[in-house]
This record gives C-alpha cells, sequence and structure tokens, in this order.
C-alpha cells in the first residue's frame, strides 16, 4: 500500500475526529444557555476542571494543525490503508 494513502488514512481520521470533538462546543454553548443545575450530579463542585478542560480543547481544536488536518480531508479516501 502506498505510503500517500497511509497518510490519507491518519489525516481523514483525525480530521472526522477534529469534527465530531468540534460538535461539543455546540453543546456547550446550549448547556450553558440553559443553566443547568449541577447539584446532586456528577459535576458538582468540578465545574473549574471541566470547564478548564473544554477550554483546552477548544484550543487544541481551533490550532493550526486542527485546520490542517480538516482542511487537508478526501472525502473520497476510503480509509483502508491503515
Amino acid at each position: 500500500m502506498q505510503d500517500t494513502k497511509k497518510v490519507q488514512s491518519l489525516i481523514n481520521a483525525a480530521a472526522h475526529a477534529i469534527e465530531e470533538a468540534r460538535k461539543l462546543e455546540l453543546i456547550r454553548g446550549k448547556y450553558t444557555t440553559a443553566n443547568p443545575s449541577v447539584t446532586g450530579t456528577p459535576l458538582q463542585g468540578k465545574l473549574t476542571i471541566l470547564n478548564k478542560f473544554l477550554n483546552d480543547l477548544d484550543t487544541l481544536l481551533n490550532s493550526e494543525a486542527a485546520n490542517l488536518l480538516v482542511d487537508n480531508k478526501v472525502a473520497s479516501h476510503r480509509g483502508k490503508a491503515l
């Protein structure tokens, strides 16, 4: 199998994961708007660490590297090289 196909398989897999993870920001926006009480949930007392994680993730998902991968995704590539 050609190396170019292996590289494209990695690019597509990473781009797909980035695109899926970016959907988290939409959910986060809806969650913030709804402003639910976290009392009695696993998030009680842990919103600071959750927000730090989501902020760090947002930074990574909108980084130059993430954009490079998404911009170079090839929809017609089957992703079977790896």
